[in-house]
């Protein structure tokens, strides 16, 4: 989910737009050379892709090219102008602060923490972009410590960052720590790590061990088996910041009444389909987002404060908006006053700016990974063979990522849903 929460708070999506038209070029290029060479072998001629696999990077060249005042964040993964935000007032600070933010927890903002431990941190993605948001509120000094089986971050410290790395299986549990020794701990997309039920939950209270009294457990997931949003306008967020960014970025705030149907795409419901057969006998959850606040309320002796922030991001322009060329869910006028004052040039047979187009392309290229990283799981369930997989692999993205129609991805409705879940810890008996 790095790559949604960088496209989230802010891609340049010309800059966006550009290195990904090079990169698929590049792909592009690359598979006709392979096919010249003897060892290629076509699986079929009559069905062509755009690309082989689809690759979510930021070229890191052009951070070279910035000012010696980048950001740490800026100088590991490259650098990109944030989108441009206004409020209605038209001062940007509240909208533009609420949509930065690299915390969901009301309470990290306003008591910001001296020690940050992200279990399963990967490339430290988050953690650099969270020491970057609490540098522009005036604290330079917490110190982060990232945790993961495979050291994959880079040396923040070179970039100013107070960072400890500490390589560990987090299945083996107890956690290197001691006891309260951190003031937030971020546990963000490890729903395939951890089985459901007794490993789940003895994972989740050894993290809880790890938090001084008062401080925040953080929880960042995405659903791996996806649904279509139907063309109903959900209930309006109770939080006005909330519904403001909703409008801005033109994603959909998940509520009880959000109205939901079956993904429509036939590859999408066939990938659902395998993908629900694999994670189930293994028992992973393959739709997280609707098991973690049950999880967190279980534990009223533990945590308190618990909140939750659910988002649908549309896998591409849907039908029903390039009818109405508005945003249905919607009954302000915050998001076209918004990008009036912005100045964003919208498409000329789109409702959306580009910026809100980008997001959505980014949600599309996570899907694709997604199940490009489960190719292994998918082909044994589906019974496929490579050639079998490759054929299906290709017709997938012919039908999904179409470069002659950027209007057909996924406009039946597809949306990847995220979310985040916080709480406090509470003081034992």
């Amino acid at each position: 989910m790095d790559g949604m929460a960088f496209a989230y708070w802010g891609p340049a999506s010309s800059d966006q737009q550009r290195f990904t038209a090079a990169r698929t070029a590049a792909l592009v290029k690359e598979r006709e050379r392979r096919k010249t060479s003897p060892e290629y072998t076509t699986v079929d001629t009559t069905t062509t892709t755009t690309t082989d696999y689809i690759e979510r990077s930021i070229s890191i060249d052009s951070a070279k090219s910035e000012v010696s005042g980048a950001t740490a964040l800026q100088q590991n993964y490259g650098h990109m102008d944030p989108i441009r935000r206004s409020n209605t007032t038209g001062s940007g600070s509240s909208s533009s602060s609420e949509a930065d933010h690299r915390v969901c927890s009301p309470q990290v903002t306003q008591n910001v923490p001296h020690k940050v431990l992200e279990v399963g941190c990967g490339s430290a993605y988050w953690s650099a972009a969270c020491h970057d948001y609490f540098c522009t509120l005036g604290y330079t000094d917490v110190a982060f410590t990232g945790l993961d089986v495979a050291p994959l971050p880079p040396n923040l410290n070179k970039q100013g960052i107070n960072w400890t790395f500490v390589q560990h299986d987090l299945r083996r549990m107890p956690l290197p720590f001691d006891d309260e020794e951190f003031d937030l701990v971020m546990l963000k997309d490890l729903s395939l790590v951890l089985q459901i039920g007794v490993p789940f939950q003895k994972f989740l209270d050894e993290n809880i061990r790890l938090l001084r009294v008062g401080g925040t457990l953080e929880i960042w997931e995405s659903d791996h088996v996806l649904r279509s949003l139907l063309p109903h306008p959900p209930p309006m967020s109770k939080q006005l910041s909330e519904q403001r960014v909703a409008d801005q970025t033109a994603t959909f705030l998940i509520a009880p009444g959000t109205p939901f149907a079956p993904a429509q795409n036939k590859f999408l419901q066939q990938a659902n389909a395998w993908i629900q057969e694999a994670l189930d006998a293994r028992r992973l959850p393959p739709t997280p987002c609707a098991r973690i606040a049950q999880v967190l309320y279980q534990e009223p002796d533990c945590l308190s404060n618990v909140g939750m922030r659910r988002v649908a991001i549309p896998l591409g322009e849907l039908r029903w908006e390039r009818d109405s060329h508005k945003h249905t869910r919607s009954n302000s006028d915050v998001a076209t006053a918004a990008s009036k004052k912005k100045g964003k040039a919208k498409l000329s047979d789109s409702g959306l700016t580009l910026d809100q187009l980008a997001l959505r392309q980014t949600a599309l290229l996570t899907v694709l990974q997604m199940i490009e990283s489960l190719e292994p799981l998918l082909k044994e369930v589906s019974g496929k063979n490579s050639e079998e997989w490759s054929y299906w692999w290709a017709s997938m993205m012919a039908d999904l990522l179409d470069p002659s129609d950027s209007s057909k991805a996924a406009s039946t409705g597809e949306v990847l849903e995220v979310g985040a879940w916080w709480a406090t810890k509470l003081a034992s008996d």
